[in-house]
């Protein structure tokens, strides 16, 4: 529900389209983020749309994404990079956007967020966005677009290099990115 994002991408391994909808989607939205991208894994969102749960909004109030990974196995991460014109911030989840996940599990959550326009944050965000355009793959132009939009409303974003990592003003590391 805060404020000052205009911009969203979600991953999860399992969806709840009614539970995404109506909960995480309903609260972007009502804070004024109304880009948003939700990235799946494909056979989940086969399974989800297969009886469980249509999507309503999708294609019209956010995008759509199915990841089938390379190597044979799933798709299983549950990150949320939320980015605006002077702020960001990464949550790093066990929750997938299903009923449970959102409202009925125990569920941990870290988060990373933009301390200043310039704050030492910048690059762990940058290398979770670059983590993020990767997984999206050039057919689903929507969405590569989204984040084409994305890109050029965050000024901060667009300039930042790519670390992957927080560390105090003593270089103590306070936070990192791994991803592959």
């Amino acid at each position: 529900e805060e404020r000052g994002f205009h911009s969203s991408i979600c991953t999860t391994f399992d969806v709840d389209f009614g539970a995404y909808e109506a909960v995480a989607l309903s609260r972007l939205r009502g804070a004024h983020c109304t880009n948003n991208i939700l990235v799946a894994d494909s056979r989940m969102l086969t399974y989800s749309v297969d009886g469980r749960s249509l999507p309503r909004l999708a294609g019209n109030k956010y995008s759509v994404v199915g990841i089938t990974p390379s190597n044979g196995g799933v798709f299983h991460p549950k990150l949320v990079l939320q980015l605006g014109e002077s702020s960001g911030r990464l949550l790093v989840a066990s929750a997938n956007m299903t009923s449970a996940g959102l409202g009925g599990n125990l569920e941990v959550v870290g988060q990373v967020a933009l301390s200043a326009p310039d704050g030492p944050e910048m690059g762990l965000l940058r290398s979770a966005f670059d983590y993020l355009d990767a997984l999206i793959p050039p057919e689903a132009e929507a969405a590569r677009e989204q984040l084409a939009w994305a890109l050029r409303r965050t000024p901060w974003l667009d300039g930042a290099v790519p670390t992957g990592e927080v560390a105090d003003a003593d270089g103590a590391v306070l936070a990192r990115f791994l991803a592959h």
